[in-house]
């Protein structure tokens, strides 16, 4: 009789506790944007290399057989969860009450952002996704993404030159609620376009 693993994802706190505890350089959030990445590339890469390589490619020390079991039994719900979710919009947007309205806050918001697109355009490299490749619509979506990454260097510029005004964090927060749908509508775009992309070349 063969033993039968069940998939399950104890959610998000419970998972940030279990990266924390074997040291992994990325945070949950830029786990997620990575694996996206991943699951929208062309080629196929089976979940624990992609562990393999969120770890920088360095061994994964567990304190025990059962935190490991249980770490991978985790790792592969979230992707599984991922999968399933990866048409649905939502998945991209930073609530408000998770940076303060400060410099600050709205700078972490912005290296946050950052480093999330940038894992997103990692899982697709990893995945060899090729720019030259795409199809139209996931030309213009990285394109978009582009600017919107120009547009955070400018930010994080002036914040980092000078203090700004309350009113002028507050008018910013605004503007990086909307580059999230910004971003998330264009990485949708690249799923979508990918995707249909592999079905016609099959």
């Amino acid at each position: 009789m063969h033993n039968v693993i069940t998939l399950c994802y104890e959610g998000d706190e419970e998972f940030k506790a279990m990266l924390q505890e074997v040291g992994c350089p990325r945070s949950l959030p830029e786990i997620k944007a990575y694996v996206r990445g991943v699951l929208a590339a062309p080629r196929m890469v089976p979940p624990l290399d992609v562990l393999h390589h969120i770890f920088n490619r360095q061994r994964i020390v567990f304190p025990t057989r059962e935190k490991a079991e249980r770490f991978v039994i985790n790792f592969l719900g979230l992707w599984d969860e991922l999968a399933s979710t990866q048409m649905q919009a939502g998945f991209f947007r930073h609530p408000r009450g998770e940076y303060p309205a400060t410099a600050e806050g709205l700078l972490r918001r912005i290296q946050d952002t950052g480093t999330e697109l940038e894992a997103f355009l990692e899982g697709l490299d990893l995945g060899g996704a090729d720019p030259e490749e795409f199809p139209a619509e996931g030309r213009e979506a990285l394109e978009h993404m582009g600017q919107a990454a120009a547009l955070m260097d400018r930010y994080r510029e002036v914040l980092q030159a000078e203090v700004p005004a309350e009113r002028h964090v507050a008018e910013a927060m605004e503007v990086f609620d909307r580059l999230d749908e910004v971003l998330e509508s264009c990485m949708l775009a690249m799923v979508v376009s990918l995707a249909t992309a592999r079905r016609r070349a099959e």
